[in-house]
């Protein structure tokens, strides 16, 4: 994708985006969608500091339930189903395994509580109302390790699978930036 920095001389336009990562990138596609005129510009190539480190999640926020930042938990979410149905050639379902072991600072009952937690708020969102299994699964000792043969058996008391998501960030933010300059008012 070629960038033409004189396209920005002697134009006026509505926005101005410092930075070329996921929040750049989709702020240029939804303000020309919008008809905004945009320039975005970027120090290095597209994707290449933030977007390019990252994990590569698209999580609803599992973590801060310890927190009881239930509001930002729907956020994500949400967020998370909109991804998923707007880019699923991008974003996709991906499932996680946390194994409880004797001893775990997060014990079965606890884990077993967030993750109904988790559960309600996904569906409280519509993040498990999209037709994908999202929901958690919780597995005994012995078909937990059948299912995760790599864990050390030692302690191993069973464990449980929830969903999430991931993404190959870097050609999402190719994809929403040509999108913006498709849309013809982006430079």
């Amino acid at each position: 994708m070629k960038r033409d920095f004189s396209l920005l001389t002697e134009r006026e336009f509505d926005l101005l985006i410092c930075g070329g990562g996921i929040y750049g990138a989709w702020i240029a596609y939804d303000a020309a969608l919008r008809g905004l005129r945009v320039a975005i510009v970027e120090q290095g190539d597209w994707a290449s500091a933030t977007s390019s480190a990252s994990s590569k999640l698209i999580h609803g926020g599992l973590r801060y339930l310890e927190t009881y930042d239930f509001k930002l938990v729907r956020k994500a979410l949400a967020e998370r189903r909109r991804l998923l149905k707007a880019a699923p050639h991008r974003v996709w379902p991906l499932r996680f395994g946390v194994p409880v072991y004797a001893g775990s600072r997060i014990g079965t009952l606890q884990l077993k509580a967030g993750l109904i937690l988790y559960d309600f708020l996904a569906w409280l969102s519509g993040a498990n109302r999209a037709g994908k299994d999202m929901a958690h699964r919780h597995f005994g000792r012995n078909a937990f390790a059948e299912r995760f043969p790599f864990l050390k058996g030692m302690g191993l008391k069973g464990g449980f699978t929830y969903g999430d998501a991931q993404t190959d960030d870097a050609r999402l933010v190719l994809e929403l930036i040509a999108g913006a300059m498709d849309a013809g008012r982006c430079a």
